[in-house]
Order: C-alpha cells, then structure tokens, then sequence
C-alpha cells in the first residue's frame, strides 16, 4: 500500500487527543510550516517581491553613479589628468627620489654582528659554547679554611660569658 493511498483511507476516530500528541503536532505543523494558509503564504511572497525591486531599484542607482564616475575619470584622463587644481591626495611638491641608499649596503650591517666568525655554522648545528663569563673563571675561586670555633662547639658571633 502506498501513502497516498493510506492517506485517503485514514478515518479520524472520536477519540481524544492525549497532550503531549498534541503538542507534537502543533510543534511539528510550526517546524514545517504545514498549517499555514494561502494568504499567509502569498503577503509572504509579495513582501519577498517588493524587498527584490527595492533592492534592485537601489542596484541600478548605484550602476549609474558608477558609470558618471568612470566618465568623469576617463575625461580626466584624456584632458592631462587635474592640471587646474592639485587634489588634495597629492602634494604639491614633487618628492625626490633618496638614491642609492641600499646599493652601498646590500645588507644590514646588524647581520654581520649575527654571522659566526669561522663561517662554518650550518643550520641545525648547536651554538657554540660560550667562554667565561663575569666571576666565573679559575682565579675567582677561594678556597675556605675550617673554622677552629666549630670545632670548639663555640659561636664566633656570641660574645662568651666568664
């Protein structure tokens, strides 16, 4: 049996309706939008339709302005660009080029404060080991007698009582 024809041979019996069926039909006939009527649906379409030739209306402005400002930026252009009045983007005063600046150091003199000396360092390899550094070479070192009052069992610090 297909489901159109169980549909046409559905009989609704007089009994009631439990809540929570309820409930599930009007959440399902809300989720699929199932009982909504023929009116609805067409104020649906003509406000769709009147939002459409708004926003097409507003389209076709914004082409024409766009199509007078590329005329006008075409008939600059063929007149020599704005010789009457300098834009306010642009200075007035033409900016002089710097020179040669990095041809007499193609690189930063930071770089070679960074290059290993014997030029041997490949990538991956561990950095060298540092030399000395402040207090830590053999000179620094002193060597420390045994105090004679520990052994005594006595305090230097405290003064003795007679």
């Amino acid at each position: 049996m297909s489901d159109e024809e169980m549909d046409r041979e559905w009989k609704p019996s007089n009994r009631p309706q439990s809540t929570m069926a309820k409930s599930f039909s009007l959440a399902l006939n809300d989720l699929f939008k199932i009982d909504n009527s023929i009116t609805d649906l067409d104020a649906a379409v003509s406000e769709k339709k009147k939002a459409v030739s708004t926003q097409t209306s507003e389209l076709e402005a914004l082409e024409a302005r766009l199509k007078a400002t590329e005329e006008r930026l075409k008939l600059a252009a063929a007149t020599g660009g704005s010789q009457g009045k300098p834009s306010g983007r642009s200075s007035p005063r033409q900016r002089v080029p710097l020179g040669d600046t990095f041809k007499e150091n193609p690189t930063s003199p930071l770089s070679a404060e960074f290059r290993p000396k014997n030029g041997s360092y490949a990538p991956g390899d561990l950095p060298p080991t540092p030399g000395p550094s402040e207090g830590e070479s053999d000179s620094d070192y002193v060597l420390v007698e045994r105090r004679t009052s520990a052994d005594r069992r006595q305090d230097g610090d405290i003064p003795q009582q007679k």
